[in-house]
């Protein structure tokens, strides 16, 4: 049985709007155990073989040169029965909204073929993989290509939106108040009052859609505000504070279970 994960891509480092992973390889045998959904539109491209993408539960059959849009804040899981081979790339929903295109809104058509965006994919693909000095100004111009190329010839009128159930707009807005929040001391209590639900039913659909209890996804989303906050320069308890993090100790224990490191040593290693 598939599990649920909710991704976060909120640190787009190196001005880089992007996250991008080539070749994923999946079979009968190697393969995913969890359909993962995201606030970023993920663009996701065939290479070969054969398999299927789930999207909120509506399976789509691909094969090579498929092109799959997950839509923002859809749940997806890409699989196959035999093997295929596919490449994606996760958009910044803040540089998109930089250019007036909020992804958080726009739906694009889930399967198309388009030999424009394959080819500014490949392009985006050949300038990750050939780093210079130009890189960052290159993968910017080409990513707003394909944001450009997706709103001109696949996006879909609005009222063609269907609704999402309310306990998905439940967990969607209990996100949305914790990143709001996430510098302040949080409870509960306080967390289910602002989004008008029983905090006991909060608590099981949050980890049913999430993978996360509301606790784990406070603690992620804060230590990699933190993260991002040590990347730029910022001290280690400042950090911390900025974060919502008012013990020490604990902030170290914390940010080690989810980062994998010291806090002292991600800083070091930067």
């Amino acid at each position: 049985m598939l599990g649920t994960r909710h991704e976060e891509y909120i640190n787009f480092l190196d001005n880089i709007p992007f996250v991008a992973y080539f070749d994923i390889e999946r079979s009968c045998t190697q393969y995913s155990t969890a359909v993962n959904w995201h606030k970023n539109t993920e663009v996701q491209i065939c290479t070969s073989g054969n398999g299927y993408v789930l999207l909120d539960g509506k399976k789509i059959n691909i094969t090579e040169g498929d092109i799959v849009i997950a839509n923002s804040n859809v749940l997806h899981y890409t699989g196959t029965d035999t093997s295929i081979t596919y490449s994606c790339i996760i958009l910044d929903t803040e540089f998109a909204r930089s250019s007036d295109i909020d992804l958080t809104k726009n739906r694009f058509e889930e399967l198309v073929r388009d030999e424009k965006i394959t080819r500014i994919f490949n392009e985006i693909r050949t300038v990750k993989e050939e780093s210079d000095y130009l890189s960052v100004a290159k993968l910017r111009e080409l990513t707003l290509k394909l944001l450009i190329s997706l709103c001109e010839g696949h996006l879909l009128d609005q009222s063609s939106n269907d609704c999402k159930s309310n306990s998905y707009k439940t967990v969607t807005d209990t996100i949305t108040y914790i990143r709001k929040n996430y510098q302040h001391r949080l409870t509960l209590d306080e967390i289910a009052k602002n989004v008008f639900a029983n905090k006991y039913t909060l608590t099981r659909v949050f980890k049913e859609m999430t993978g996360q209890t509301i606790v784990e996804y406070i603690n992620t989303f804060r230590c990699n505000q933190a993260v991002r906050l040590i990347f730029d320069g910022t001290g280690v308890s400042e950090s911390a504070r900025l974060c919502g993090f008012s013990n020490m100790s604990f902030f170290t224990k914390t940010f080690k279970q989810y980062i994998g490191c010291l806090p002292s040593e991600y800083k070091k290693d930067r």
